[in-house]
Formats: structure tokens, C-alpha cells, sequence
């Protein structure tokens, strides 16, 4: 018996073996079962990126062609702004200049007729100064004849009186 319980004991051995081989087959199972859900849920998350940095990359297409638009819109606002700038300056200064040149010309009008004025003036005064010398030599003559007269006048009464 000996040998035979040598043999029961290399089978007992082999079924050890066989129930350890079974329970490594079993968790190596569990473990490929575990990573080909884990493969399963990375291909998962890949696909979602993909899905969602494609979502991004079309919103940031479309935020680029709107920014895009925008500065179209606002460099023909601009230009619009600037032509109208231009204009307004140009008109401006176009009534600006009308004005300069209608306020020359009432200057220079002015000063025609202060000239004229002046010159009127300056003969009035040069009338007047000869009147006034011709009406003082007029006085110094009658003060002349008054006082020949009266001197006259005091020989007569010496000679009546």
C-alpha cells in the first residue's frame, strides 16, 4: 500500500494543483475580465475625447470665423467712420475758409471806410484849423479896430470934454 498511498498522495498533489491552477485560472479570468472592461471604458473616455475635442475644435472654427467677421465689420466701420471724418473735416474747413475769406473781405471793407473816415476826418480838422486861425485873425483885427476906436473914441471925449 505504500505505493498506493504514495500515488493517492501524488494525486491529492495534482488535485492541489489542479484546485490552485483552477482558482489562478479563475482570477486570471477575473483579471481579464477587469481589464477588458478597463479597455472597454478607455475606449469609452478615446471615443468621448474624440467626440468632444471635435465639438471644440468646430466651436473654436466657428468663434474664429465669427471673431473674424467681427473684425471685417469693424475695420469697414472704421473706413466708414474715417471717410466720414474726412468729410466732415473737409467741409469744415471749406466753411471755415468761407468764413476767413468773408471776414477778410469785411475787414478789408472796413478798413476802406475807417481810411475814408479818417481822411474825412483829417479835412474836417484841417477845415476847422483854418477856420479857427482865419476866425482868430478876424479877432485879432476887430481887437485891432476896437481899440483904435476906442482910442478914437477917448480923443473925442478929451476934445469935448
Amino acid at each position: 500500500m505504500s505505493e498506493l498511498s504514495q500515488r493517492l498522495s501524488q494525486v491529492r498533489n495534482m488535485l492541489d494543483d489542479l484546485v490552485e491552477a483552477d482558482r489562478l485560472v479563475g482570477s486570471i479570468s477575473e483579471l481579464l475580465a477587469q481589464r477588458n472592461a478597463l479597455r472597454e471604458q478607455l475606449h469609452e473616455l478615446g471615443t468621448e475625447i474624440a467626440t468632444k475635442r471635435q465639438a471644440v475644435e468646430q466651436e473654436v472654427a466657428a468663434l474664429d470665423a465669427d471673431l473674424a467677421t467681427r473684425q471685417r465689420v469693424f475695420a469697414d466701420e472704421i473706413a466708414h467712420m474715417e471717410q466720414q471724418t474726412g468729410t466732415e473735416i473737409a467741409t469744415k474747413r471749406q466753411a471755415v475758409e468761407q468764413e476767413v475769406a468773408a471776414l477778410d473781405a469785411d475787414l478789408a471793407t472796413r478798413q476802406r471806410v475807417f481810411a475814408d473816415e479818417i481822411a474825412h476826418m483829417e479835412q474836417q480838422t484841417a477845415t476847422a484849423k483854418a477856420e479857427q486861425a482865419r476866425a482868430e485873425h478876424e479877432l485879432q483885427d476887430v481887437r485891432m479896430r476896437l481899440d483904435h476906436t476906442q482910442a478914437v473914441y477917448a480923443e473925442i471925449r478929451k476934445k469935448f470934454a
